[in-house]
């Protein structure tokens, strides 16, 4: 078509007029929501709260006919607030003004952080209304891991260990054996790819085979000090034109080990120099020295990862009904578990059983709020490219990622909202940006320019 590329500006303003609408128009009021809360942050002392929803009948069809894990077309964003002062009491508010105007739920699911938990507490105060208060399983298993590990100092030497190991080999050839990172908040949701490499590590050890970090073999003195022990010393003897020299791999080595020994002696002693001068293996030895000489048998702990990852698989695809606590103790029980990893499973029995007697009979409820947290990510993934990472207008985007952008639903809301429409909520609900203010303080606008000359008008006499 005969028309230049929109700037990125207007496809921008666009973009914000359409979240705006999604977060504006999500249908008529309703009494039967189940609501998934959660807070984020930035930089900045203002927190994002945000609210999605789905109508129970929603919910119970999906469960019939998928799994009872949500996508995020399948909720709705009912509020995004950005939240100066928060605590339960400011918590207690918005809810209740949320609730007055879509409609108050059946059900919260949140991670059940200190604020959330005191202001979802308050809310269901009132005893005419009926409220689950469901602890979202992924962060509840998680806090039970973290009460388990932190205080088991062999656990967290290995940790600690692990991250100094990560930093060591960031610019050397062992580099694509770097472990994992760490978390730095909520550190216990990500244990079982520390753990399975942690295995793996100790896995390519035992292989022998370290051509991937190098192929060169070499003799050196600390080659001969690994073998001279071993070695008798005519044979050392017979290799000292070695001294010094490297070669491009095994077998090289190898065949100059032939040269300069007879048949019996290279039978002998021959893997083990070859082995010795394995410079591969040397690198590998010297980085992993840590984990070599006193590794920590990560089979309980594994046993325990295994059984929150059983449990947020269940409850994640399942739901939360009244004998959850039981099916999954009866699905856990041939697992073979020492006498302490016994008792993690009937704590984690436990927190199940807490959320699931909370459920009336023959129903089944939402256990998790992973999708929000998806959301979240999704969100940050595009945030992080600002230079301030703040709580900004680009928070209109969670609203687009759970809609589906028809034809039809983009010139609906492009003929609704206005440019000025998000500049008033952005007024409303953000304030001035942290990038409005810096600029203010950084780069004032001083009017210090005079005029070079001007013509002065004459009066004639």
């Amino acid at each position: 078509m005969p028309i230049g590329t929109p700037s990125f500006s207007s496809i921008r303003q666009w973009l914000l007029r359409v979240g705006l609408y999604g977060l504006e128009h999500h249908g008529p009021k309703r009494s039967d929501w189940i609501w998934i809360i959660d807070l984020t942050v930035e930089l900045g002392p203002a927190k994002c709260w945000v609210v999605l929803g789905i109508a129970q009948a929603d919910w119970q069809q999906h469960g019939l006919t998928h799994s009872c894990s949500l996508q995020h077309q399948d909720v709705t964003v009912l509020a995004i607030e950005v939240l100066e002062t928060c605590n339960g009491t400011v918590i207690e508010q918005t809810l209740e003004q949320l609730g007055q105007r879509v409609g108050h739920p059946l059900q919260i699911v949140s991670d059940h952080g200190c604020d959330l938990k005191s202001g979802i507490k308050r809310y269901a105060q009132p005893p005419a209304r009926e409220l689950l208060q469901t602890y979202d399983v992924t962060h509840a298993m998680a806090c039970l891991l973290k009460h388990t590990l932190q205080d088991d100092s062999a656990f967290q030497q290995f940790l600690s260990h692990c991250h100094q190991c990560r930093q060591h080999l960031q610019q050397t050839k062992l580099s694509f054996l770097r472990p994992p990172a760490q978390r730095t908040k909520a550190r216990y949701f990500a244990l079982e790819s520390l753990l399975d490499w942690a295995q793996g590590v100790l896995c390519y050890y035992q292989q022998g085979d370290f051509s991937l970090i190098t192929t060169a073999h070499g003799w050196d003195e600390k080659t001969l000090c690994q073998v001279i022990e071993t070695v008798d010393v005519p044979t050392l003897t017979r290799l000292a034109p070695l001294n010094g020299q490297q070669y491009a791999n095994r077998h090289a080595f190898s065949q100059m080990l032939h040269r300069l020994l007879t048949p019996e002696p290279v039978e002998q002693f021959g893997p083990l120099i070859c082995q010795a001068a394995d410079l591969g293996r040397r690198e590998f030895e010297h980085k992993f020295h840590w984990w070599l000489t006193q590794p920590l048998d990560l089979t309980p702990y594994a046993q325990r990862v295994r059984l929150v990852m059983r449990a947020n698989q269940y409850l994640k695809h399942h739901g939360l009904n009244h004998h959850s606590h039981t099916h999954f103790a009866e699905a856990t029980a041939d697992m073979a578990l020492s006498p302490d990893i016994e008792a993690f499973r009937a704590k984690v029995i436990a927190v199940i059983e807490q959320e699931a007697t909370q459920i009336p009979p023959g129903q089944t409820w939402l256990a998790t709020s992973d999708v929000i947290e998806s959301l979240f990510g999704k969100y940050k993934l595009f945030s992080q490219r600002s230079p301030l990472k703040e709580v900004g207008l680009m928070i209109l985007t969670l609203p687009l990622c759970t809609v589906d952008l028809t034809t039809a639903l983009v010139k609906q809301a492009l003929e609704t909202v206005r440019g000025i429409d998000v500049a008033t909520w952005a007024q409303q609900t953000l304030g001035p940006s942290m990038f409005a203010q810096r600029r203010a303080v950084l780069n004032p606008k001083i009017d210090d320019t005079e005029v070079a000359w001007k013509i002065v008008p004459t009066i004639p006499a």
